[in-house]
């Protein structure tokens, strides 16, 4: 899911909690209870359509490679059989035609795979009975080529009508959530102000602010000497650590002149150790630091000269 679209609906979900918690607040306000309606409905299609759109279509994709690949094994086997029945009529072309190998089904263009599976089938229905019966072409044979084939037809469309699917659903995201962001700031936003001065209102306009978790999980600080004189251009080093304390990521930061450091867009699963270098002074390390997702760490440090 693009970010942007996950922000806007946990913004719509906490808001849509918000307004169930407080149901008996406005449960006796006909038009709030309109346009709650309106957001919930609209909330519910934009559900359903990301659901469309973030539809994996690596399962069908797979299935086609694996129609392919058994409809070539029933169509080679009864190939082998039509070309030692060409070979006995000399039919050149025909023995030609029939010259197949399960390679040619599952590699290259999967039409290529139906077409030949499909004169496969042709050949075997230009066939007398008693020359069937003749070279072992049963009718079990024939049933589960035709089989093969009606899967493989299925099989070839189905990812290509998924990704139709997923790319319409993609398309309607933009218009359902300017939708939905119009429901809630032409109509409910202003239906609010019948609840100014209570928890409902205060709840409902902060669950409304959209905050981008990830760019907001920051950590950032100041750096100075022990009289309180700040410090610039302190190296400031990140180590990030991961759950079993194995290193995973290290950058740095410089203190600007104020002393002042920060690094946002940091991932709250890791911890941090910091580590401050600075010519003629103490390094300092400040060792697992744990963030919270959306939240600022702050830290105050004091570098000691040597």
């Amino acid at each position: 899911m693009i970010k942007k679209y996950s922000y806007l609906k946990s913004m719509m979900l906490a808001v849509k909690n918000v307004i169930l918690f407080y149901a008996a607040d406005w449960a006796g306000l006909p038009s709030f209870v309109s346009v709650n309606t309106l957001f919930n409905d609209k909330y519910d299609e934009i559900s359903e359509t990301l659901g469309v759109q973030q539809t994996d279509i690596t399962g069908y994709t797979i299935e086609k490679s694996n129609t392919r690949k058994a409809t070539g094994k029933v169509a080679v086997a009864i190939s082998k059989k039509i070309k030692a029945y060409a070979t006995d009529k000399k039919d050149a072309g025909l023995k030609k035609k029939m010259s197949l190998r399960l390679s040619q089904f599952v590699h290259g263009k999967a039409n290529d795979a139906l077409l030949k599976a499909n004169l496969v089938a042709g050949a075997v229905k230009d066939m007398t009975a008693a020359d069937k019966t003749a070279y072992g072409i049963t009718a079990a044979q024939t049933s589960e080529l035709s089989e093969a084939i009606t899967n493989l037809e299925v099989a070839l469309v189905l990812p290509r009508d998924k990704a139709v699917v997923r790319k319409t659903a993609s398309d309607k995201l933009p218009k359902l959530f300017s939708e939905g962001e119009a429901i809630l700031r032409d109509q409910l936003d202003g239906l609010m102000y019948n609840f100014e001065g209570s928890d409902f209102f205060d709840d409902y306009f902060n669950a409304r602010i959209v905050v981008n978790q990830i760019r907001h999980t920051v950590i950032r600080g100041n750096v100075v000497d022990p009289a309180g004189k700040d410090l610039r251009r302190v190296k400031v080093q990140f180590i990030g650590k991961d759950k079993l304390g194995a290193e995973v990521l290290k950058f740095e930061e410089i203190t600007d002149k104020d002393g002042n450091f920060a690094k946002s867009q940091l991932n709250p699963e890791l911890s941090y150790d910091l580590e401050f270098v600075l010519p003629d002074f103490e390094p300092v390390k400040i060792e697992n630091v744990d963030l919270k997702l959306g939240t600022t760490d702050k830290l105050e440090v004091v570098m000691v000269p040597k």
